[in-house]
């Protein structure tokens, strides 16, 4: 496996957890989200909460957006060309997690 593989295959997982982390906090804003029958104690509760995933979802975002500036900077450089195959292992494991993460978000809006 040569560097290239390498570094592709850490970015490849630096996107999915970071994906993950993405979309577990927005996940977490939308059952936060619902103050029906709540005390105000509560809210103020969840408010700390919510701060806290909106912070997680920056952070995640920001960890996207260097990783697709290291991408682009490999392109540029000739160290990856744009379509060269991506295993596909790691392909399939990223549509499953992003699957399942889905099929998490659509269940709490049918709640909601």
């Amino acid at each position: 496996m040569s560097n290239n593989d390498v570094r592709l295959q850490s970015l490849v997982s630096q996107v999915d957890d970071a994906t993950a982390r993405f979309l577990m906090n927005e996940l977490k804003l939308v059952k936060l989200a619902s103050n029906k029958d709540k005390s105000l104690a509560t809210v103020a509760a969840e408010t700390t909460e919510i701060e806290s995933s909106t912070s997680g979802i920056v952070r995640a975002v920001e960890d996207l957006l260097v990783i697709s500036r290291r991408l682009k900077e490999a392109w540029v450089l000739g160290q990856r060309k744009p379509n060269e195959a991506v295993n596909s292992d790691d392909l399939e494991r990223s549509r499953q997690t992003t699957q399942d993460i889905i099929s998490q978000l659509s269940s709490i809006n049918e709640w909601l």
